[in-house]
């Protein structure tokens, strides 16, 4: 994907229970979200990843109904900055599934109520 990313809106996370995991080809890592839009998210690791490095995110939110609710995506890095003792990381989407596609709406959806 070759989209302005500053184009998209983009989505303050408020909730304190906006995780996930990330997986790129040498570890996996816990990540806590910050941001989100429909084409990228901001996360916060303890882990540094190199720009253009692929990944793949795990991404779960419960919404104001107690529902949870899970994306699965790849992602390549596009930002990676070091602040407070930890790493802020730019991630845009490339791949979801096709049946989850939808899904990211469903989740800016829930997450900016």
């Amino acid at each position: 994907m070759n989209i302005d990313r500053r184009c998209s809106e983009r989505y303050p996370i408020q909730q304190l229970n906006c995780i996930g995991v990330l997986k790129n080809h040498r570890e996996t890592c816990h990540i806590k979200m910050i941001n989100i839009s429909e084409i990228g998210v901001l996360v916060q690791t303890c882990k540094k990843l190199s720009i253009n490095e692929m990944c793949v995110l795990c991404l779960y939110a419960i919404n104001h109904e107690n529902k949870g609710l899970t994306i699965y995506a790849h992602a390549q890095v596009c930002h990676c900055e070091f602040s407070d003792n930890s790493y802020f990381i730019g991630l845009e989407f490339t791949y979801f599934h096709p049946q989850r596609a939808n899904y990211i709406n469903h989740f800016i959806d829930d997450v900016s109520d």
